[in-house]
């Protein structure tokens, strides 16, 4: 049971860190994008890139704590919700 949900949680949390880590990215692995989808791009910086141009680009590290938050918030509740293991 805890398998079950503890494995998309970890997937999800990666996920974040990946596309918190992206901002940082300076190194071109790859000459296109990444999967041919044209968000992904070498160079990194996904949410910056997102909210370029908008009211919330010099926000985005905040934005990044708010989303952790929320979700470690998700997770706990989540984790919260399975029965005690005896």
């Amino acid at each position: 049971m805890i398998r079950n949900v503890l494995a998309p949680i970890l997937a999800v949390a990666a996920l974040a860190v990946i596309f918190y880590a992206s901002r940082y990215w300076f190194l071109r692995l790859w000459d296109d994008p990444l999967f041919d989808i044209a968000i992904l791009r070498p160079q990194g910086g996904i949410i910056g890139r997102w909210l370029r141009g908008t009211d919330f680009a010099a926000f985005d590290l905040i934005l990044w704590a708010i989303a952790a938050i929320l979700l470690l918030s998700v997770l706990q509740w989540l984790i919260d919700r399975l029965p005690p293991s005896d």
